[in-house]
């Protein structure tokens, strides 16, 4: 937002209008969340504005305690619109720099024309519903915009003959002849004057509407392309029918810009018979010179000072008829504008005093032209001016003034003195309004005087961070503050959790457990102490059975068995037990622990978890079809079968031949059938041997590591051979 600060228009830190006014260092600062700033006084560059955005400026400084900033300048109406509903660029009518979530730092705008820019302010409304500024309403004054005449001109022709020249009907040629009251147009110094085809003469729209609701061709020329414009005359005037047979009897009318109101005045001298010369002067300074150096008619609006000492009067037209005016026909008098004064929509949450202030301000449109007056008379800054007249006019301004002690939402009532926020105003000595701190809230109260707030400590179990808070905010689970009064929550600690908001104390975990860290929002989140495990607890409902950690088990805090089984955990990988290496879990029961055999058997990890495919109890087995590597198991293969085979069969020869070498006499008495027994015996005692061997906890060769596990099918063959030999022993009685 443009911020253009008039060396004119300051107030200086050290300049007050009144002894006893409130000093910029004890001013406060609207509050908006986290946020303070001044309030903003958005400015248009004409001279009414001024004037009276300066008496709202001290009063709401120096009496009503804000600090205040001045922000602008705007050169239309509109430009309020926008600046106070928050768009970033409210005087640029391309890009206004408007978005749907503005924060404005415009906050109050006198001094505005609404009903000429009706249309503009309907739409602000509809598409910025949220920080769409307020019409409080009139400043106590309407405008007007019309055709003026000076009152030496006035008194002139009613000293001669009784002529009313401030009265339409007094300008008919018919009975009258007004024009030897005013210059002639040729007498005019035609270089303060623009050319015609600088001004809205060659602006066919208004041209057109002109010829319709006058007829009058004469008036206008048609062009080739069907278009019209304004008939000039003499290069620089345009003649009413009732003198354009004689131009020495029309009276010139004078109008700035490029034709202000030029179709206006145009329709009024047609349909009312009035002898105009309309023109237009060249510049700022030459129309609002031309009327001091001739006696012309000139237009103009009030309140505005420029032509102040020319002691004005207007010239009065037909009442106002809106039918007319509606169908584009102006031959009535122009309607009356309120001059109106806004908000911004956020001002009645942030000041609600400065609201109240502005809806009683206001003033009488004589109370602005005395202020303009002297401030072109004396050349004193508007500051200076402004506060000459609220000295000699306190009568009026202190109605405006809201009651201090009457606070509103969002503060309280605060000591001075005492430096406090106090709850009565039996003695309204040293108080006002303050906005409310951090760690309390603004409460309503009411007494004999009324109703009114006071800033209240927020209870335990609650917190207020911001300024200006009209309730406490509960602590969060996790949370509690037992003290009141307080801007922020403590976390509960170590083995203590809370579940429930707005609470005053934390809850503490069941003995032999505690929590990870700090802010604990649930039972759950207590756990078994490190080096125990729960065993089958409820931890949401408070139930737990911990007990210490077997051995082979690793158990860091919050450990279960559901964690352990899930080797995952909700606080982290680091709060998930494991097994040890070279220990075995039973999945089906998992606090059972076994020692593995060797230990590189079982990796550890989650229960159950085996080496390279082993299965069983402690990990002691391959699938069936497969054997060990010495690394893993692995499917057997058809080769090692025979070789096997053919080993056994070797070496039952081999048992029987030594047998035979050793005790020939012995074989003498066994049969055959019996040898061959016996034999077998021993050859099946041998594979066990090798299959046990195989069990122990030696690191044995991968040869005879891989032969001992494809022969551990034989251990079942004990029994067996048990009932061969015991045959055998029968048989040989």
């Amino acid at each position: 937002m443009m911020r253009v600060l008039l060396s004119s228009f300051v107030i200086g830190a050290a300049s007050l209008c009144f002894p006893d006014g409130i000093p910029e260092s004890e001013r406060k600062e609207l509050v908006n969340g986290d946020e303070r700033y001044p309030v903003g006084l958005w400015i248009h560059d004409y001279a009414a504005q001024y004037a009276t955005a300066e008496l709202v400026a001290i009063l709401v400084q120096e009496k009503v305690g804000y600090k205040l900033e001045k922000l602008g300048l705007g050169q239309l109406t509109p430009d309020a619109f926008f600046a106070l509903a928050g768009c970033t660029r409210p005087t640029d009518s391309i890009d206004r720099g408007c978005s749907p979530d503005m924060i404005t730092r415009a906050h109050i705008s006198v001094e505005g024309w609404t009903g000429g820019y009706s249309r503009t302010w309907d739409q602000v409304q509809q598409d910025y519903p949220q920080t769409a500024p307020r019409n409080l309403g009139s400043m106590g004054y309407n405008g007007a915009v019309t055709l003026y005449i000076a009152g030496s001109v006035q008194d002139c022709g009613y000293q001669a003959e009784g002529i009313s020249l401030d009265f339409y009907r007094d300008y008919n040629l018919s009975w009258r002849n007004p024009a030897k009251y005013f210059t002639k147009p040729q007498e005019i110094n035609t270089s303060k004057l623009l050319a015609c085809s600088q001004t809205t003469l060659m602006y066919v729209p208004e041209m057109k509407n002109y010829l319709e609701m006058t007829g009058d061709e004469e008036g206008v020329t048609h062009q080739g392309n069907g278009d019209v414009i304004g008939r000039c005359f003499d290069g620089h005037f345009w003649y009413a029918p009732a003198c354009r047979a004689n131009s020495s009897g029309c009276i010139p009318v004078i109008t700035g810009g490029t034709g202000w109101s030029l179709n206006e005045m145009m329709q009024k001298g047609t349909l009312l018979s009035i002898p105009l010369a309309t023109a237009v002067g060249k510049t700022w300074s030459e129309y609002t010179s031309l009327p001091a150096e001739y006696s012309v008619i000139f237009y103009w609006w009030v309140p505005d000072p420029s032509f102040l000492r020319l002691d004005a009067i207007p010239i009065r037209f037909p009442p106002f008829s809106r039918r007319e005016w509606e169908k584009e026909m102006k031959r009535s008098e122009a309607e009356l504008m309120s001059i109106d004064k806004y908000i911004s929509q956020d001002l009645a949450v942030l000041a609600p005093d400065i609201e109240r202030f502005m809806s009683a301000y206001a003033l009488d449109i004589k109370d602005v032209e005395e202020i303009m007056s002297k401030k072109l008379d004396s050349g004193k800054p508007y500051f200076d001016v402004a506060c000459d007249w609220l000295h000699a006019n306190a009568e009026r301004w202190q109605k405006w003034l809201p009651d201090k002690t009457k606070c509103f939402a969002r503060y309280g009532l605060y000591n001075v003195k005492e430096e406090k926020f106090v709850d009565s105003r039996a003695n309204p000595d040293n108080l006002k309004c303050e906005v409310c701190s951090p760690g309390s809230y603004s409460e309503p109260m009411k007494d004999l005087n009324g109703s009114t707030y006071v800033c209240q400590s927020c209870p335990q179990g609650s917190y207020q961070v911001s300024e200006a808070a009209t309730q406490c905010d509960l602590c969060l689970k996790g949370e509690y503050q037992d003290d009141t009064g307080s801007s922020s929550c403590k976390r509960c600690g170590f083995g203590r959790y809370q579940d429930t908001l707005g609470q005053s104390s934390c809850k503490a975990c069941p003995n032999e457990t505690t929590t990870v860290g700090f802010g604990s929002l649930a039972i759950s989140e207590c756990g078994c102490l490190a080096t125990t495990i729960a065993a089958g607890s409820n931890s949401s409902e408070g139930l737990f059975q911990c007990q210490p950690c077997p051995v082979g088990l690793e158990c860091p805090l919050s450990s279960s068995i559901e964690t352990l089984q899930r080797q995952e955990a909700a606080l982290g990988a680091e709060y998930v037990p494991r097994v040890l290496e070279g220990y075995f879990a039973d999945p089906t029961d998992p606090l059972v622990i076994y020692k593995c055999q060797p230990s590189t058997y079982c990796p550890g990890g989650k229960p159950g978890e085996c080496a390279g495919g082993l299965s069983g109890k402690p990990c002691s087995t391959c699938s069936h079809g497969q054997t060990w590597t010495g690394e893993k198991c692995d499917d057997c293969r058809d080769e090692a079968i025979f070789i096997w085979a053919g080993i056994l069969l070797l070496g039952t020869l081999l048992l029987f031949r030594a047998y035979n070498f050793v005790d020939s006499r012995a074989l003498a008495e066994v049969s055959p059938v019996q040898a061959c027994m016996i034999a077998t015996s021993m050859t099946i005692n041998v594979i066990q041997m090798i299959a046990v061997f195989g069990l122990m906890s030696v690191t044995w060769t991968p040869l005879l590591a891989s032969t001992s596990s494809s022969l551990s099918f034989a251990s079942w063959l004990t029994v067996t051979s048990s009932s061969l030999e015991g045959s055998h022993c029968a048989a040989s009685h």
